[in-house]
């Protein structure tokens, strides 16, 4: 924990005596007492509680609520900043990032005593709380019992609440009471800013020329209008006192981390990206990431989301009764598998040459606990069945990648636990039927991130730290084995720390991107064996790299824990070969076979029917002669590398 006294110019650690504490959240009350949230960083897990400090002193003083079992976690703590002693606090179960069994904790004495205000709530997710005048102002937002979202008023300090707003058209995120009128209010959500001028009772939408935009504050600014900062994105605004105008003062400030982003491959200017603060949010974006607008669906817990072959927005997440969900042409969500019980977690989506073929990565609830899973569907997610199953407890399934591209035979499944178990890989050559371990990967790796080409030589690269020392690995046999790479972490590395995220790219096999936690991204072009800075050093800007994204166009996107950014990739790629015809001659039941193209690189590689066939010095010309149960066949050119693809012809007489 930091303090300024200097209006933000300078900034001293607080409470230096307590190193070994971590803070979540922080809020000033009256008489200048700060209450935290806090946990020591001993045991396997973190038990937060709530603490009390004065301004001018370092000591902590436990102020906790009588919490239940399982309820280490404060998900909300507010103090009031006008009369003393009375502090607010929502607990639920520990690291549940949806309400799970939320209480609603009051003290009026600066935490000796509390008092349980939960049965009161309107809906289980408490968004917002402020301190007025006229009483308590709260938002809430959808919960998964049927509780009722809006903008709520208390008299009483949460005895009883009164709804203002319960029929305002959109998902409210943030609520402020004009500090000079308590009838004039600003509400933030996914549609905007919306003024109330009568306490509540009627609304004006979209004020400042905010229709369509997504701000997650909102707080009155001591000379006028109001401040507001932007969801994922961020960005700090200032609204005049009319509502009539909307300027940008800061850039990124209040930006939403974000932990996956899709390009649609039909469309390169439609992105979508899933971030998340206090609850999971799906974005989107029609023109390339420049504007966001929300996602139209709020999902309890999410991890991925994926463009299909077939340009649908998927989602590896859930809401009170289904799972994978997905998004049609109007914009409407629904879900493509059962939801399973609360320990149930969808971690990754990948798909075959169609969208009717696809394999997720899962961690399913069981009679007695949990079991990782992958699940196949070849009916596009009418009828699931399990391929693969792992039942060690801490065993998380984290990704399933296409390591074929258009083909959709090979998948590669990182199963990694990146604090108690080494990472462990399996590969299926048939679709997702049969899996098989990978080999070749010493022991004791940690913090694994994986990906694969798809290209015309499939390769695939594995970062992870061993003996807390970065390494990567690459594999050209679809990940079965494994050999280190020459890069050692050094400069442009120096500062990358934990590699965060790898991206492969799918047209050349030797080009691979990392990104780390500190925000800066490396490519490499040599197949992993050095790399240089990727555009400007995002570390700059912004910090941990969550998700990689390819543009058609040309752009590179990352997922970061300020928004998401996109940067132009280099026009480095080596001439591949084009126009190849394919002739049949002689015999129907055997003919043969006479391949010609244009360009390339000095070799180039024959594929037949997706699989290799030959690695040969380029002359333009390649003669083959299928046996009758490669029949009929197609073919491909490539340069050497894998990159640079020709699409697949077949023979024409």
């Amino acid at each position: 924990m930091h303090i300024s006294q200097m209006d933000g110019l300078w900034w001293q650690p607080w409470v230096p005596a307590q190193p070994w504490m971590v803070f979540e959240d922080v809020s000033v009350g009256a008489g200048d007492v700060v209450y935290a949230t806090a946990a020591e960083m001993s045991g396997p897990y973190l038990h937060w509680g709530v603490y009390e400090l004065e301004l001018d002193g370092d000591q902590l003083h436990p102020r906790n609520p009588p919490l239940p079992p399982e309820h280490q976690g404060i998900k909300l703590l507010e103090a009031d900043p006008d009369q003393a002693g009375v502090v607010v606090a929502v607990s639920d179960v520990w690291n549940s990032p949806w309400p799970q069994d939320p209480r609603l904790w009051v003290s009026t004495d600066g935490g000796l005593s509390w008092s349980d205000r939960t049965a009161t709530m309107p809906s289980r997710e408490l968004s917002s709380l402020s301190f007025t005048d006229t009483g308590w102002l709260a938002t809430f937002t959808f919960d998964n019992t049927g509780g009722e979202p809006g903008v709520y008023r208390s008299l009483d300090q949460g005895q009883s609440w009164i709804a203002l707003a319960p029929y305002l058209p959109d998902l409210a995120t943030d609520a402020a009471q004009d500090p000079t009128d308590p009838q004039r209010l600003v509400v933030t959500g996914e549609d905007g800013l919306h003024l109330s001028e009568d306490g509540g009772l009627n609304w004006q939408s979209g004020m400042a020329g905010t229709t369509g935009r997504h701000f997650s504050s909102v707080q009155f600014a001591p000379g006028g209008g109001v401040y507001v900062t932007e969801f994922l994105q961020g960005g700090l605004f200032h609204a005049d006192a009319s509502l009539h105008t909307l300027q940008r003062i800061a850039p990124q400030l209040g930006a939403m981390a974000t932990t996956s982003v899709a390009i649609n491959p039909a469309d390169p200017v439609d992105v979508a990206a899933l971030g998340h603060t206090s609850m999971y949010s799906v974005a989107t974006s029609g023109d390339g990431g420049l504007t966001w607008g929300p996602g139209g669906v709020a999902p309890y817990h999410a991890r991925q989301v994926r463009f299909g072959p077939d340009g649908r927005l998927y989602l590896a997440g859930r809401n009170h009764n289904s799972s994978l969900l997905v998004r049609d042409a109007d914009g409407n969500w629904s879900g493509l598998m059962p939801h399973v019980g609360t320990l149930s977690d969808l971690h990754s989506l990948a798909f075959g040459a169609s969208a009717q073929h696809m394999l997720v990565s899962a961690r399913i609830s069981t009679g007695s606990g949990s079991e990782n899973q992958i699940r196949r569907s070849t009916d596009g997610g009418a009828t699931w069945s399990v391929v693969h199953a792992s039942s060690t407890p801490a065993r998380d399934v984290s990704v399933v990648l296409n390591g074929s591209g258009p083909s959709g035979g090979r998948f590669l499944t990182l199963l990694a636990d990146t604090v108690l178990h080494d990472p462990m890989l399996v590969l299926s050559t048939d679709g997702g039927q049969v899996w098989n371990p990978a080999r070749g990967l010493p022991q004791g790796l940690r913090g694994a991130q994986v990906c694969t080409t798809g290209a015309g030589a499939p390769r695939a690269y594995l970062a992870a730290r061993e003996n807390n020392q970065q390494r990567l690995f690459r594999s050209s046999d679809d990940g079965l084995t494994w050999q280190p790479t020459a890069w050692q972490p050094g400069w442009p590395g120096a500062h990358i720390g934990r590699v965060t995220a790898l991206r492969c790219d799918p047209d050349r096999a030797d080009v691979v991107v990392m990104g780390g936690e500190y925000g800066t991204v490396l490519r490499s072009t040599d197949a992993g064996d050095s790399f240089a800075l990727l555009g400007d050093d995002l570390a700059q800007r912004t910090h941990r790299i969550n998700d990689f994204a390819a543009s058609p166009a040309g752009l590179l996107y990352a997922a970061t824990n300020e928004g998401s950014w996109a940067v132009e990739l280099p026009d480095d790629a080596p001439v591949g070969p084009g126009n190849l015809v394919v002739t049949a001659t002689g015999s129907h039941a055997r003919p043969w076979m006479t391949l010609e193209w244009d360009g390339g690189q000095e070799q180039v590689m024959v594929r037949r029917n997706g699989a290799l066939l030959a690695v040969v010095a380029n002359t333009g010309s390649f003669q083959d002669r299928p046996a009758p149960r490669d029949m009929p066949a197609s073919y491909q050119v490539c340069n050497a590398d894998g990159s640079h693809c020709t699409g697949a012809a077949a023979a024409r007489r």
